[in-house]
């Protein structure tokens, strides 16, 4: 039998200048070393806050820990311990019935095993399974985990396995439990599958959704090369179709198309929202794309490009989506983006207008792990303190609530021009990459819209004059038609045709 612990938790909210409620969470042991210490989370129906990671020194033997707080303050923990045996909790879903699924790692310098924990809404442990692996592999790596339609959690999980001089893979592995964590049917997804599914030879998923009415599941997964694909499978996890994002004109090299990518929002059945990075990580650009399930990218918004944005290197995280028309983004900032930085959170509409940020300056040397909506239309964010070498600064996380009230608002309105508007002759046009816009005043906020030919935007941003230009990067356009608007103090200017080649 595993060592068993409950702890309540010393969790304080203590009065700060800013109007955010906030909290600050210790652990009930120590520290955790490291910089990675909460890995997933959700809100529930009562506003309580539920998170599950790791504590005590990475390099040693971490404990699994379940926080559950609640939007009155009240506080409590489940610490998951075996001697000998680091567990780590990465995932947790609340069932049907109110009971909280978690899955994880349990392993030691000779094993290594899925972990599967079911607890009631007071952290009371109910059932405790164990999962050895079942190839040959170095170590399970992190869950996901979602409800079909019949109340069975699927979790998605993969094996790592050094394949000598071929490198490092992953290979997928599905699970199916039923609500008391037996499993109802399990499958790796090995070499041997038929082309075009390059990605089983490194499988490591990012997102998963399941469609009742199909009773499929749709995958988010980075394959090998860095190539991002989504990857539909049947309820026994069978391959069905695999749909490859490539038109992506920014990338370099096939490593720099979407270099870590978070999507946890869905337009439709058909067209979902990424939150991704761009570059290598001295130059990790932030970027939200609405992207189809087919693999083509509509529109991309960088969250670079306008004036009043981070220009920084950043590490994105994930996003939270209250409801169809505001979305937030968390994350945070700094020149190498694996250091710790200021937590940061941007304020998109639905047509991923940036029109709010927040930015905590309160915190040195934080790390923005998770943020989940919440049901007034804000977000709550979990920024964690970075206690690893040389930044061990052991300073408590942070649980934050943000309301709309919270947040820096951004005017992003326009007034229409009703008169005729004058052309500006940019060049060169055709282009290839970057749109030259001759400008006789200075302006001190310029706007830019393109759109294509059936109306809809697909670049929105600010545009910084140099000197007599505007200089318009088009480099992620398709080949093809376009017009562009040029907007300044809410008002439109002017207007022109251009050709992308």
């Amino acid at each position: 039998m595993s060592k068993k612990i409950f702890f309540f938790v010393s969790i304080y909210l203590y009065c700060v200048s800013l109007p955010a409620q906030e909290w600050s969470v210790r652990y009930p042991t120590g520290h955790p070393s490291g910089y990675n210490h909460f890995h997933d989370g959700f809100i529930d129906k009562d506003g309580t806050l539920s998170l599950v990671g790791q504590e005590g020194p990475t390099k040693d033997f971490p404990d699994a820990i379940l926080f559950r707080v609640g939007p009155n303050g009240s506080h409590s923990a489940y610490k998951y311990s075996k001697p000998g045996f680091r567990s780590l909790a990465n995932c947790i879903v609340e069932m049907s019935d109110d009971r909280i699924f978690v899955t994880g790692n349990l392993m030691n310098d000779t094993s290594d095993r899925l972990m599967v924990l079911i607890f009631d809404k007071g952290l009371n442990l109910l059932a405790e399974r164990l999962y050895d692996k079942e190839v040959d592999s170095l170590t399970f790596g992190k869950s996901r985990a979602i409800l079909d339609s019949h109340g069975n959690v699927i979790v998605s999980t993969y094996a790592t396995q050094n394949n000598g001089y071929k490198g490092v893979f992953h290979r997928g592995i599905f699970f199916k439990f039923n609500q008391q964590g037996d499993t109802l049917r399990h499958r790796y997804l090995l070499a041997e599958e038929p082309d075009p599914v390059a990605y089983l030879v490194d499988f490591r998923l990012r997102q998963m959704w399941y469609d009742s009415k199909t009773e499929r599941l749709l995958c988010l997964v980075p394959g090998y090369g860095g190539v991002m694909s989504f990857i539909t499978f049947d309820s026994d996890f069978n391959y069905i179709e695999e749909h490859p994002i490539w038109n992506d004109q920014i990338a370099k090299s096939d490593r720099t198309l979407y270099r870590d990518c978070y999507t946890d929002h869905w337009f439709s059945e058909e067209e979902a929202l990424f939150f991704s990075s761009i570059g290598d990580a001295d130059h990790n650009r932030l970027r939200v794309s609405r992207v189809t399930t087919q693999g083509e990218i509509l529109e991309i918004f960088p969250l670079n490009a306008r004036a009043d944005t981070i220009d920084d290197a950043a590490q994105p995280r994930c996003m939270a989506a209250p409801n169809d028309s505001t979305f937030y983004f968390s994350f945070h900032y700094h020149p190498w983006g694996y250091y710790p930085g200021t937590a940061c959170v941007y304020q998109l509409n639905k047509q991923l207008e940036l029109v709010g940020y927040h930015i905590d300056d309160d915190h040195d040397s934080y790390r923005t792990c998770l943020i989940f909506p919440t049901a007034d239309g804000g977000c709550i964010t979990v920024n964690d303190s970075c206690n690893y070498y040389p930044f061990a600064t052991k300073t408590l996380p942070i649980v934050r609530k943000l309301g709309p009230a919270d947040f820096i608002h951004i005017p992003w309105s326009i007034t229409e021009n009703n008169q005729a508007l004058p052309s500006v002759n940019a060049y060169p046009n055709p282009c290839f990459e970057t749109l030259h816009i001759p400008i006789t005043t200075e302006y001190q906020h310029t706007r830019c819209q393109v759109y294509d030919l059936q109306g809809r935007i697909l670049m929105d941003c600010m545009v910084q004059p140099s000197g007599t230009l505007l200089n318009l990067d088009v480099s992620t356009l398709k080949p093809g038609l376009y017009h562009f608007r040029i907007y300044s103090d809410q008002t439109t200017l002017f207007s022109e045709e251009f050709l992308k080649k």
